[in-house]
């Protein structure tokens, strides 16, 4: 019998999630680590979008099968060769658990292939996440490394990562670094719905109730920390890495200079700054970068600007640990001892 599945009352590593929107809905926002096999295209989707305010809804309805029904024959190979292919029951979703998926489910169903759709789509599921997240928050605690720009902390938490430590990535879930220049070489900034969903996901998945997180303002990109996090992070315990300029330096510039339009994009997010430095400043160092300066570029932006501003907030916190990092490795293994004989010992 063919029925709705709800998000909250189903074991995750069973199924798979396919999103059969289109996709620009997909790229925008999705659940985590679900498959995309859209009904209609984007051009398809505003089409029948704009039949439908324009006409009677049985007409944007007829519209709809005739496009759904020349793909039929691929929609069902490839759900087929998923459901073959993972071993896992598959759950169709769209916006609202509407017509898209509900109807594919139930053709499925009719010539014996065992899939289901997800009540309320995505919507239901974006619902449970705002209630979810808070009370997942709750259990948790935040070890917060602090540092001004460049100083890898970044590159700490992928270090205490692959050490089998929790982290929370949050400039990772933003896709952005959280300054001016956050987002060169990175594309589009994560929509609050996508920052969220990824926060959750790391939240389900996490192996203790510790999170070894960056400093972050409120504001990463486009998308904020929610309130509950940022403040509990406010509570956490604190650590401080300190790291010589010259190796920041070298961070910035190979975290910042992916390609040939590094350099542009650099020059465009300069003028984003100019109301933070003088106009005759700005030029300087947009001249420096079309020079190719790039070093020198990030050690000036550091001093005149980065870390006088840093410096003002950094002082609110009690530092637990101070590190001085030369290497990253052995920095990382000091703090995972640190956390197996302070934190560990004291919380059992």
């Amino acid at each position: 019998m063919l029925f709705p599945i709800e998000y909250n009352k189903i074991d995750l590593s069973k199924f798979i999630f396919v999103d059969v929107r289109s996709e620009n809905e997909f790229e925008k926002e999705t659940i985590n680590n679900a498959i995309n096999i859209p009904i209609f295209n984007n051009e398809e989707r505003e089409l029948v979008g704009s039949t439908y305010k324009k006409n009677p809804a049985s007409e944007s309805k007829i519209l709809g099968v005739s496009i759904v029904s020349k793909k039929l024959p691929e929609i069902y190979k490839k759900l087929l060769e998923l459901k073959t292919e993972s071993k896992k029951n598959i759950v169709l979703f769209c916006d609202n658990g509407g017509m898209r998926s509900s109807s594919i489910a139930l053709l499925m169903h009719s010539i014996g292939v065992n899939i289901n759709y997800l009540k309320g789509g995505y919507k239901e599921y974006r619902k449970y996440i705002r209630e979810e997240l808070p009370h997942l928050n709750d259990e948790v605690t935040y070890i917060v490394i602090h540092g001004k720009t460049g100083s890898g902390k970044t590159v700490l938490l992928n270090k205490l990562s692959n050490l089998g430590l929790d982290i929370l990535d949050l400039e990772g879930a933003a896709n952005h670094r959280g300054s001016l220049l956050g987002g060169v070489g990175l594309g589009k900034c994560n929509t609050t719905k996508q920052f969220e969903s990824n926060i959750y996901d790391t939240f389900i998945n996490r192996k203790s109730n510790y999170f070894f997180v960056e400093a972050e303002s409120r504001k990463i990109g486009n998308v904020y920390v929610p309130e509950y996090i940022h403040s509990k992070m406010k509570k956490g315990i604190h650590l401080y890495v300190e790291t010589p300029i010259e190796l920041r330096a070298s961070l910035l510039v190979d975290e910042y200079i992916k390609n040939d339009k590094s350099i542009d994009e650099l020059i465009k997010g300069v003028d984003l700054m100019k109301k933070h430095m003088k106009n005759s400043d700005a030029e300087e160092i947009k001249n420096d970068l079309r020079n190719n300066k790039v070093t020198e570029v990030a050690i000036r932006l550091m001093k005149d600007y980065y870390d006088p501003m840093y410096l003002h907030s950094s002082n609110k916190y009690e530092y637990s640990k101070i590190l001085n990092v030369t290497d990253f490795d052995n920095t990382s293994k000091s703090i995972k001892e640190w956390y197996e004989s302070t934190i560990t010992i004291e919380n059992e």
